[in-house]
């Protein structure tokens, strides 16, 4: 693609909202969670912890693209570090006012039966096209609705 023709879409479109997902990979991991900064500064989160690094994404995005921000969870799968980083995002979310679909904590989502949850998942965390299509997907279309009704950039 032509950079310049890129680069010039930034001028002609503005960015509502960028979403992003909490990080299985960070629990499978076991990368430290870190702690929630004082700061609001791009240049003063430990970006090797999982805390520092959630708070430079909110950030960078509301800096660069002068965007809401929207983090959204996996459903209950067996991690107690994912608990933890759960907990910590919904600790950052106070802090920044960000947008949150918390699919960890909603019991609506968690309590599928076994044959959906076969249909929807090709292993305890990640979702198929069904499980996309007629699980997630419809509550996140509300939820970002909901948040982009309700919240100032």
């Amino acid at each position: 693609r032509d950079r310049s023709v890129s680069r010039g879409l930034g001028d002609v479109y503005k960015r509502q909202l960028f979403i992003c997902q909490l990080s299985t990979n960070d629990a499978t991991r076991n990368s430290p969670l870190g702690e929630i900064s004082e700061s609001r500064d791009l240049d003063s989160f430990d970006v090797k912890t999982v805390c520092g690094a959630i708070e430079y994404i909110i950030a960078y995005a509301k800096e660069t693209w002068h965007c809401r921000v929207m983090f959204y969870t996996n459903p209950q799968y067996d991690s107690d570090t994912y608990a933890k980083m759960v907990e910590a995002l919904l600790k950052i979310q106070e802090k920044w006012q960000i947008g949150v679909i918390d699919f960890w904590n909603d019991e609506r989502i968690n309590s599928i039966s076994p044959e959906k949850r076969k249909l929807y998942l090709q292993d305890p965390i990640h979702p198929m096209k069904a499980g996309y299509a007629e699980w997630l997907v419809p509550v996140m279309e509300q939820r970002i609705a909901e948040y982009l009704e309700t919240q100032v950039s």
